[in-house]
């Protein structure tokens, strides 16, 4: 009876190990994405065709200083396995759907190694464009999986890019002027939209 009681408590021991491995092992391989977005400026000219937003701040001695603005992504790479970035999304609610937008910049897709970093920029106006309806930012890996900024990146970023002009206005047809008109800007990055009911997101 004694050798069967410490036979059954090997056993359980045992299981006990086998199933602590097994969750160390799972969370060891597990996708696990850091992703920052902060608004970045670098010195422009007023002349200059920029792929960022243009603005100007007047230096102390007076001279016009002129700025380009773009959001920049930074995604690190905190697991034990590559993972394939394959773009940077906007996420915003609309009127009966809830709207995805993709967009790949230079650098993406691409290849993230454990324990490195990718760094891209977007423009400012695909998070203009949403206004209050934004939802999330993030990156989106190769499964389809988002991995969103937090919470108060996300809203200090909101806030910073309605601090700075934009380049998005009101459009016209001209093939249809009786058409309603939309807000866009001078699009330079590549970008996929897809949608869903506003019931599919609950």
């Amino acid at each position: 009876m004694k050798s069967e009681l410490i036979i059954s408590i090997w056993g359980a021991v045992l299981s006990t190990l086998l199933a602590s491995r097994q969750l160390w092992q799972w969370h060891k391989e597990r996708i696990s994405l850091d992703v920052t977005a902060t608004l970045s400026s670098w010195a422009s000219s007023e002349d200059e065709d920029t792929r960022g937003t243009l603005y100007k701040r007047m230096a102390p001695d007076g001279i016009e200083l002129y700025y380009e603005a773009l959001v920049s992504i930074s995604i690190l790479n905190k697991g034990q396995r590559s993972t394939q970035i394959a773009a940077v999304f906007v996420e915003s609610e609309g009127d009966d759907a809830v709207h995805l937008q993709q967009i790949i910049p230079d650098g993406l897709p691409a290849i993230l190694d454990p324990i490195t970093r990718k760094e891209v920029t977007i423009q400012k106006e695909w998070i203009d464009t949403c206004g209050d309806r934004i939802l999330s930012v993030g990156a989106l890996d190769a499964r389809g999986v988002r991995h969103e900024v937090r919470t108060e990146q996300f809203t200090a970023l909101i806030k910073r890019c309605s601090e700075l002009p934009s380049r998005v206005k009101k459009y016209r047809r001209r093939d249809d002027p009786n058409a309603p008109a939309i807000w866009a800007f001078p699009v330079k990055d590549r970008a996929t939209l897809t949608s869903r009911p506003k019931q599919a997101s609950k």
